[in-house]
């Protein structure tokens, strides 16, 4: 499998999430909203965005962003983004990401058929922008 770039992603919340401890009170719940861009790529467009997470008492959190992409070419496209944001050693969280998208538009129909992974952390200047990478899974079994 080789990964190919498809965008550039940057996510800002439009507000702090809204966050709330679990019946074990210790495991969280966050919900956020906000929008975004796609850029530097074969993708571009504008993003809004849900993300309803969780927060692991390991200090893992399991974003769950759903959205609605704008894209530069009058097309639409849905996303769906789940994955793990792990503290490094300075405790900012790595995040990493399954994508899955969804369009009618016949110009973007490649979307439809693969599965897209990206990666991305919190901006050191800004702690409400996410700022990554999406790229496209290619297959390269031979056939």
């Amino acid at each position: 499998m080789r990964l190919e770039h498809l965008a550039d992603i940057e996510l800002r919340y439009d507000q702090p999430m809204t966050m709330l401890r679990l019946f074990d009170g210790v495991t969280r719940s966050g919900y956020g909203t906000g929008t975004g861009v796609l850029h530097g790529g074969q993708l571009k467009g504008a993003i809004r965005w849900t993300n309803l997470a969780r927060f692991r008492p390991d200090g893992v959190a399991e974003p769950r962003i759903h959205a609605v992409i704008e894209l530069g070419d009058g097309a639409s496209a849905l996303a769906d983004f789940h994955g793990f944001a792990v503290p490094d050693q300075a405790g900012r969280r790595k995040t990493t990401f399954a994508i899955r998208f969804l369009t009618d538009s016949q110009a973007h129909a490649q979307l439809n058929q693969s599965l897209y992974v990206g990666e991305a952390e919190l901006s050191a200047d800004d702690e409400t922008v996410l700022i990554g990478h999406i790229y496209r899974c290619v297959n390269e079994l031979p056939r």
